[in-house]
């Protein structure tokens, strides 16, 4: 047993499991020995064929020792007891407690990726520094929590100190919280301010295309969320299924979407939206949308020519 980083070894009971073919073998002798066939036996037990010593030994050292964690060119070097501190062991294998590793991985994720870093800035195409805290989105490679601290534990039972990452979300992508702002700063990407509700295409540099967009809804607690995302596909034209703000159903005919996220954040062409709510934000809390970025039909026409998948988009502001 492992508790607060210490190793126990607790003693086996003897008397858990009887020997059936034994015990048969046992019955067998005696009946065949007694007239009245009426007998008693003690029932032979099964030996213990694991005491657990050579494990107990084994983490008693494995505690003692530090480890390195590497994951795309950064690295942390931890104790083993910070990791390891409560779960059992047994001939069937390990039961580790994995809330020390969980943290482990989210720390690596908030101190080098760019989805639940802590703080990030970016300067936008006018020249404004907005920040995110706990930053949300989907831009850039990070760490999966679950996977990656089950993966961790057991490379350190393993005996391995020395522990390269394995779980990874867009595993494809290069972007860190070191790199991340020049490299999208230099390339064309979309940024949206949602305290102004507007949206800007920036390529080579410049503002392209400025549209007046309609955001998602407080009222509902569906603000359109902040943070650094990318176009993960393009699809035209798209029915969309939900629910409206009194809970009745919906679906809508889009034109033109671009998506954001797995749950359904996209930047989409709205034509059932007036013209009047575009852009005004006093008109967000009462019209908003379900999250989404609702662009007006002919500007989404244009958006959607021009963007493609992969690119960077930027949300900032409040919501």
């Amino acid at each position: 047993m492992i508790q607060d980083g210490k190793v126990s070894l607790l003693s086996a009971h003897s008397g858990n499991q009887i020997s059936v073919n034994q015990t048969v073998e046992k019955v067998s002798d005696k009946l065949l020995n007694t007239p009245n066939k009426h007998v008693e036996i003690t029932a032979p037990l099964l030996s213990e064929t694991w005491s657990g010593k050579t494990t107990a030994k084994k983490i008693r050292l494995l505690l003692k020792k530090q480890f390195t964690f590497r994951a795309k060119g950064h690295q942390i070097t931890g104790q083993v007891s910070d990791l390891i501190e409560n779960g059992t062991i047994s001939k069937d294998g390990p039961s580790i407690n994995l809330k020390s590793a969980y943290k482990f991985i989210k720390r690596f994720n908030h101190k080098y990726t760019l989805s639940g870093a802590q703080n990030l800035t970016f300067t936008t195409v006018q020249g404004k520094q907005v920040s995110f805290s706990n930053a949300e989105g989907t831009l850039g490679w990070s760490l999966n929590t679950d996977s990656e601290a089950q993966h961790l534990i057991q490379s350190l039972l393993a005996g391995k100190n020395n522990v390269s990452a394995k779980n990874f979300n867009q595993a494809n992508q290069t972007l860190n919280q070191k790199n991340w702002h020049k490299k999208i700063a230099n390339s064309d990407h979309i940024e949206i301010d949602l305290t102004h509700e507007r949206l800007y295409l920036v390529q080579n540099q410049t503002v392209a295309q400025k549209i007046r967009i309609n955001t998602g809804s407080p009222k509902i607690n569906i603000a359109t969320p902040t943070g650094a995302y990318f176009i993960k596909f393009k699809i035209a034209p798209i029915t969309m299924r939900g629910y409206e703000k009194n809970g009745e159903p919906y679906k809508s005919y889009v034109p033109q979407a671009d998506n954001l996220t797995d749950d359904g954040i996209f930047i989409h062409s709205a034509p059932w939206v007036q013209a009047s709510v575009f852009g005004n934000p006093s008109q967000r809390y009462n019209h908003g949308s379900n999250g989404c970025i609702n662009v007006p039909p002919k500007d989404m026409v244009k958006l959607y020519q021009k963007t493609t998948v992969d690119e960077p988009v930027i949300i900032y502001g409040q919501g």
